[in-house]
This record gives structure tokens, sequence and C-alpha cells, in this order.
């Protein structure tokens, strides 16, 4: 759960959380709508103490939680202006990403030990210096990149930057190509904490016990990107496992022993 303890505002001596109105983060949070949810996350406050929770609670949960990221926004401000008055914008890359995400009521969960979207979606911003040339593939475009990476992306791409080899057997390849509007991602990525093992493409997200090889969800992310409807049990979900297992095993790696067994 967030740490509840105001922090002060980085050299401006006041309490961040006076800035945000709690009474307009009261809605809208996700009920508990999935019954079978607490298979695969792991829980850290159980689920029925956190219904239990007056939507004022909650409401200020979220608020601790954005001011500390406006806390971050400030630092990270504070952290350029620094670089621009000591001389060294023009040789300065910045890349800012997080761990995690967080889940703040939504699905009746505070915390991020699961595998919804909001807890395992991270920002990644790749900013060059004005001195580096970048070509642009399509100048209409925005600078977005919707491809799946990872964050063991970072390393080649930190290589790439200062011109040296990125290291043998590195699981990804640099990112910078997208800093030039250049497609990049995998086909999929895995997560993995404990006994659970989650394959996400761009169309499916699934999640694994990787003990006894069951699936435990099953969601389709282009008909259902707010991951409301589990479909683990539909009936055409057995033909999505064996593709999921199929991709697993031929983009990614065979994890353990059992995982790519049919159920």
């Amino acid at each position: 759960m967030p740490d509840m303890r105001p922090r002060r505002d980085y050299g401006r001596g006041r309490r961040v959380p006076a800035r945000l109105d709690p009474a307009a983060l009261r809605e809208p949070f996700c009920p508990a709508d999935l019954p079978a949810l607490d298979a695969y996350i792991d829980l850290q406050i159980p689920r029925h103490r956190i219904q239990s929770l007056q939507p004022e609670t909650l409401a200020a949960v979220r608020a601790h939680y954005l001011a500390r990221v406006m806390q971050i926004d400030h630092a990270v401000a504070a952290l350029r202006d620094a670089v621009d008055r000591n001389g060294h914008a023009d040789n300065t890359w910045i890349i800012y990403v997080s761990d995690h995400g967080m889940l703040l009521g939504e699905r009746g969960l505070i915390g991020h030990r699961s595998f919804l979207a909001n807890a395992v979606y991270v920002p990644l911003w790749i900013l060059p210096p004005p001195t580096v040339e970048i070509t642009r593939q399509d100048e209409e475009s925005d600078r977005d990149s919707h491809g799946l990476i990872n964050a063991v992306a970072l390393a080649p791409t930190l290589c790439a930057i200062v011109g040296v080899d990125p290291p043998t057997g590195a699981a990804a390849p640099s990112l910078l190509p997208a800093v030039s509007g250049l497609p990049i991602g995998h086909d999929a990525m895995i997560s993995e904490y404990a006994n659970l093992l989650m394959l996400e493409t761009m169309r499916y997200k699934a999640v694994f016990d990787t003990n006894t090889t069951a699936p435990l969800a099953l969601f389709d992310l282009v008909k259902d990107p707010e991951e409301r409807s589990d479909i683990v049990d539909a009936t055409q979900s057995s033909n999505v496992f064996d593709m999921l297992r199929w991709q697993l095993a031929q983009s990614l790696m065979p994890l353990r022993s059992g995982v790519l067994a049919a159920v």
C-alpha cells in the first residue's frame, strides 16, 4: 500500500498532496468484477479489506500517489535545468523509465503485484540532446512507439548511445531506432513472479501457473482493452492457448519444463 505520509515538494516547502483535491479522485474505480482474479495476483492486502474502504480513503491513496508523480516531475525538471545551467545539454541523453505501475483501487486492488495493465505497463521516454540529428521516417507521425518492449532493452540502448557493442547474448536490441520513428518491439513479451507467468502479444494476454501448467486468465486485448472479460473458460480459448504456447516457444524460449505442455 502506498506510504501515506505527506512529502514536501522539492525546494518549495509545501505539502504536495494539498494541491490535489481527493474529492475529485473518488471515481471512477473499477469494481472487483473478476471472480477468479485472486488466482493470479499476489495480494499485499486482502481484497475484502480493500472493498471495505470508504471511497474517501481510496481517493486519498490516489491523491498521494499522484502527488508523488508530481514530485518526480518537479525533480526531473530541476535535473534538466541543472544540466542546461552547467552547459551539458548538448551531450546529455535522458532516459526515463519506471519499474512497474500501480493499481489504486481499480479491480478492488491496491499495489502492483498483478499482471493487469495498470501494474505492468510503465512509462519510457528517450530524449536525445539537441545536437544529435534525428532523421524521422515520417515527419507527420508522432514519436510514440506502440510495440511491445522490455526493460532489458535499456542496456543495448545505452551501449548504442556510447558506441560500444552490446553484451553478448543480449535479449533485446537497442531502442534507438524508435527515436527515428522506426517500428520496434517483440511479437510477445513475458513477465514472471512467484509461480505465475504472463505472456502478452498485441492481441492476447495470458497468465499461467508454472507449477501446474494451468491457464489462469486470458484477455482479448483488441476486443477488451480494459481487461474486463476473462475468457479463459471460453470455447475458443483452447486454440488460443495452443497458439500462445507455440509463440512462447518460437519467439522467446522455453522457460520451465511443463509450461509449454498441453493443458
